[in-house]
This record gives structure tokens, sequence and C-alpha cells, in this order.
């Protein structure tokens, strides 16, 4: 009976009951182990996330494992709980449970809106298994795409901190042989996790030695990782040569190694032996556990902000931490020109306006903090312009776009530079070639020069219009001929030089077209050199460019493209010869393309344009879409 009363008194003391999760088995994946259990937070605002992995040696175990007293403690701090499940080894050997837990905590993460989690606060704790898991996350570079269609594929795997029990801080066998034990080595998951079924396998597949090491969270620390807590059962006396195998695969050595790196970079590491905290380690370890995430919990959102958070409904919310500001306000080149709308200022000084729908397409957009224009202090995707730069957001939709990133044969795009005759500096050209180019070298192929628009780079049609990529896709559907395409800097005066500098632009720029990129081309490039396979268009400022010397120029092109043109404002008078010549015109020219936005403030000049043409006899095709300025 005393033996019996010895067992059940700690159990008494334990709460068993779980609550129900408020969300239970949502599924994140394809597979049906990709599921997880989330526990609402208290009160309406953002609160932080608490992710527990189970343990298991990646065979085994459950996210019903979370311990009721850990659950308990998260939800008295008013916090989000979540655990979940993923693949076990013997269905995806690594890096399968690896990226499914990282897949289940970006998926998390693009649930913010909805279940209120303050996705700069988002905590890992597991077990074994989980807690190697969660140091493999934790410590690895970030694995969010921001370029995927995916929405949930775009959010950060970033965390805040971590605490776990029992964790292998490195995964690779020869490591734990030489640095734990022999024994440890020999722990019956570890053939498992990387595909194979014996020991024996596992020491002689020299092809898993990139695996090993890749496995190892050790091998991916760096000074930006987040702290991390640990707590082991297993002290730091040797295992012991006749122990049962896979006995130390919980030792403090794995500990003691990471915080000796850890140290040397700066970043907290905690280690803790189970015999620390008494009888009853773990529920104090769970106290510990909230009091370590508490003493890290950024209280400004500053560093881990997220911004622009793009929704699955394709609304989007971009965020400012400014905590100083009087006012900020934001614009895009969706609105009005000189347009702003105001953002609203929550708690830590974080300004927030959510917009959207928006339609699928890559945006541009500034905030205004207090009179001053700035591109978005968190968004490492930038536009960049001739003055000032912007920040750039992409919606993507729910089936592939032209611009989209696709698995398909992939063009290589050059940066050259040229000392320009014409204009006397020296300036860059990019210029795609397409899949193929460096294999078929007795092929040549046309070329499309295409021309970027007002205050924007040589490099905008790639960094902003993805160009590269809507050739790559139009080339693998059958739609377009592999072509090299062109694009120089557009701006042959300073931009932004006063009035009468600006006038001569585009007569500048057209010299420099033709006695400098042409030449440079054709004599640089495998093009065919003939008017037949020479293509010019342009966007705003450039659509005026390839307007004037498209049509300056018939014998040189055959192709005219202009989009949501600045189309010359004197067209008529200037190539009245090739108005008053409709016949020879179209026997020159295959095609003349031009487009605008129903909402662009250039559409009445292009309409006036198109009517022209028409009026004259000359054969065009004029298309007008939704949209500004874009």
């Amino acid at each position: 009976m005393r033996l019996l009363a010895a067992f059940l008194a700690p159990l008494l003391l334990w709460p068993q009951d779980k609550p129900a999760p408020d969300f239970a088995n949502v599924s994140y994946g394809p597979h049906e182990r990709n599921v997880i259990d989330f526990w609402k937070g208290a009160g309406d605002r953002p609160a932080p996330l608490v992710i527990f992995i189970h343990g298991g040696g990646f065979v085994g175990g459950d996210k019903t494992g979370i311990d009721p007293v850990l659950l308990r403690l998260i939800r008295e701090q008013g916090w989000n709980a979540a655990s979940i499940n993923y693949r076990y080894s013997t269905i995806a050997p690594y890096p399968g449970p690896m990226r499914d837990s990282a897949r289940a905590l970006q998926f998390l993460r693009s649930k913010a809106r909805d279940w209120n989690i303050d996705t700069a606060n988002i905590f890992l704790t597991g077990v074994s298994a989980g807690a190697a898991t969660s140091l493999w996350i934790g410590f690895r570079d970030e694995m969010a795409e921001p370029q995927s269609p995916d929405p949930v594929a775009r959010q950060s795997t970033r965390i805040t901190a971590a605490a776990l029990r029992g964790a292998q801080t490195f995964l690779d066998p020869r490591e734990v042989r030489e640095l734990i034990s022999p024994v440890a080595a020999n722990h019956p998951a570890l053939p498992t996790l990387f595909g194979k079924k014996t020991h024996d396998e596992v020491w002689n597949s020299p092809e898993l030695d990139w695996s090993f090491r890749d496995a190892s969270p050790l091998n991916w620390l760096t000074r930006d990782d987040p702290p991390v807590l640990l707590l082991y059962n297993e002290g730091p006396e040797p295992v012991p040569a006749n122990a049962r195998p896979g006995a130390g695969i919980h030792h403090i050595r794995f500990g003691y190694r990471l915080k000796t790196h850890m140290d040397k970079l700066g970043i907290e590491c905690v280690v803790r032996h189970a015999k620390e905290l008494g009888a009853d380690p773990v529920p104090k370890f769970h106290e510990e556990t909230i009091a370590f995430f508490k003493k890290h919990i950024r209280s400004s959102p500053g560093g881990n902000l997220v911004s622009p958070e793009v929704h699955p409904d394709r609304r989007v919310t971009f965020r400012m931490h400014a905590p100083n500001a009087k006012s900020v306000g934001f614009a895009a080149d969706w609105m009005p020109a000189g347009t702003q709308q105001a953002m609203t200022r929550g708690g830590n000084g974080v300004w927030e306006l959510t917009l959207g729908p928006l339609d699928p397409n890559v945006y541009i957009y500034t905030f205004n903090v207090d009179g001053a224009t700035v591109a978005d202090p968190v968004n490492p995707r930038i536009k960049l312009r001739s003055r000032t730069s912007a920040s750039m957001v992409e919606v993507h939709a729910a089936s592939p776009q032209p611009w989209d990133i696709r698995d398909v044969p992939h063009g290589k795009v050059d940066i050259q530079w040229q000392k320009s005759k014409a204009l006397g500096d020296t300036r860059w050209i990019w210029i795609y070639t397409p899949p193929g180019y460096d294999r078929q070298r007795d092929k040549s192929y046309p070329v499309l020069y295409l021309f970027h628009g007002s205050n924007d780079i040589a490099g905008g049609w790639v960094l902003a219009g993805h160009a590269n990529f809507i050739a790559d896709n139009l080339i693998a559907d059958g739609k377009a001929r592999p072509m090299i395409i062109v694009m120089p800097y557009g701006h042959a005066v300073p931009f932004g030089s006063p009035r009468e500098v600006q006038a001569k632009n585009v007569e500048k720029y057209e010299s420099y077209m033709m006695q400098d990129v042409i030449p440079f081309i054709e004599s640089s490039y495998r093009v065919v050199k003939n008017r037949d396979h020479r293509a010019i268009a342009g966007l705003s400022m450039g659509g005026g460019q390839s307007l004037h010397i498209g049509f300056g120029h018939i014998p040189v092109f055959s192709s005219i493209a202009a989009f949501s043109s600045a189309a010359p404002q004197d067209f008529e008078t200037r190539f009245a010869s090739v108005l008053s010549n409709a016949a020879d015109t179209n026997r020159s020219l295959r095609n003349v393309w031009i487009g605008c936005g129903k909402q662009d403030f250039a559409l009445k000049r292009n309409q006036e344009l198109a009517a022209l043409l028409t009026s004259r006899g000359i054969r065009h095709q004029y298309v007008e879409t939704e949209g500004a300025h874009t």
C-alpha cells in the first residue's frame, strides 16, 4: 500500500484533464499526420504562441503528448498554444519530420490574423525528437519562400526562443559515438531517421554524409539565432559500455556542447539537469519555460515585425514600427498619384493597415512617417529606383500567373557595363538570354528591346516586372519563341533634372540606343541582325520612348509595343509621313500594340493615340485592362 501511495501521490497532484482544443486536427499538409491542435489565448489582441513538438524517436508519439501542466501555464498567461503531428521517419525519412514541423509553424503564422497570434513572439517547446526538431527549425536559415504561390510557404520560420527537454543538438551518428558514447550512437531511431534499416547500413553509406551534417542543428547555429533553455535527465557521467542500446541519447553533454558554441556567439543558452529541480523536475521546468519565454518576449516587435503579410484571401497587412511618430501614411502604385491612406497605431508603437483583397500582381508601396517617405524597413524586397527606393509586395493568385516562378527551364540574366559614345558615361544593360542559349552556340535569336518607366532602373523589368520569368513561362508553354531581351537604362539625362533638360531625354536616349546599345548587342550576342527579328517595347516613359524610336526607325524594327505609355504629344506632326502612308507602314510593321489601364492617368492620352492610328488606317491593337499606372 505504501508503494502504491508513493506512486499515486504525484499523479494526484498532476492535472490530467486537458481542455479540448479550440481547433482540433486542423490540416496543414496533405498527409493524415499533418495536423494541428490549437488552443486560443485570452482576449482579442494578438498573443504569443507556444508550439509543442512531440518526441518518440521520429517513429512514435503524438500531439496529444503535450503536458497538461505546460498547457495550463501557457493558458494562464493568456497565450496561444498548439501541438503538432508530423510524418514519422518510417513514412518520410530525413528531412521529412523536420520539414513537416517547419510547415506547421508556417501554417500557424499564416493564421495570425484569424487566430490572434502575435507573430513577433512564437516559441517552440518539445521533447527528445521534438526538441531536436525545434532546434533544427530555430537555427536553420529562414525557410520562407517569398515568391511562392503558396501563401503558407511564404511565411517565416524564425522563432523567438525555445525551451526543450532531452534535445539532441547534433544527429550525426559519428559525432554521437565520439562525443556521447558508442551506445548512444546505436539508438534504434537513427537508422530509420536516415532511411536505413540497420546501423551497419548507416555506418557504410557515405552518401549519407550530407544528411548527417544537414540534420544536426548545431551546424546551422549563427549569431542571429534564438536563445535556448534545455533540460536533461541524464547527467554528465559517462554512459556505461553495457548500457541498453541508445542509452545516452538524452545526455547532458548534448546541451553542454551547444552552450559552448552559443556562449561564443553571445546567445543565451541555459542547461539544466533534472536533479537541480528536485524530486519533481518536469512541472518546475515548465514553470522555468514560461519564465524564460516571458523574459524573451519582444515588447517592441520591430526586430521581428511581419510586413507585408499577405493573407490567403489576398488581403495584405502592412506594418510600420514607429513608436514616436505622430502620423504614418501609406501610398501604393494602385492608388491615385499623390494620395495616401492613414495607418492606425496599435500596441508597442506599431502602425498597421489592412487592404484588399488585391488582384494578383506585384505592387510598389511606401510609408510616410511624419512627412518623410520611406521604404518598408522590414521588407527585403526593395524596389530600386533612380531616386529614392520603395518596397514591393507580391499577391499570388490561386492558379499560376505568367510572372510566377514555375518549374520550367530558366534563362539567364546578364548585367553588362558599356561606355556610351553618345552620352559619355558608363551605363549598365540587363540582358536576358533564353534557356539553352549557352549550349546551342550555332543558333541565333530574335531580340526585344524593353524600356522601363520614369525613375526606374535598367533592372526594374527583372527585379519588379519578372520579365525573365514571363519569358521562361511563355517559351515553356510554346506561346513565345526563345528570344533575347535587352533592358537598357532609360534616363539619358539625370532623373530629376530641370524641365528644359528633361525635354532632351528622349532624343538623347534615341542616340544612345542607335549608336551604342544595338551595335553592342549585335556584336556581343547571337541575335538575328535584321528588322524582322527586332522588336521594341516599353512602359510609361519607356512606352513613349518605344513609340518615338520605333516609328522613327521603321527600317530597324518590325514590332512596336507601348504599355501605359507617355505617348509623344507631337506624334501626329512628328510622324506625319508614317501616318500619311498607311499602306507602306502596315507592310513594314508586323505588330503595333498599345495597352493602358482603365484607371490609369495616361488613359486619355493612349486613347487619343489609338484613335489617331485608326483614323489614318494604321493597323494596330489597342487593349484596355483594369488597373492604374502599373
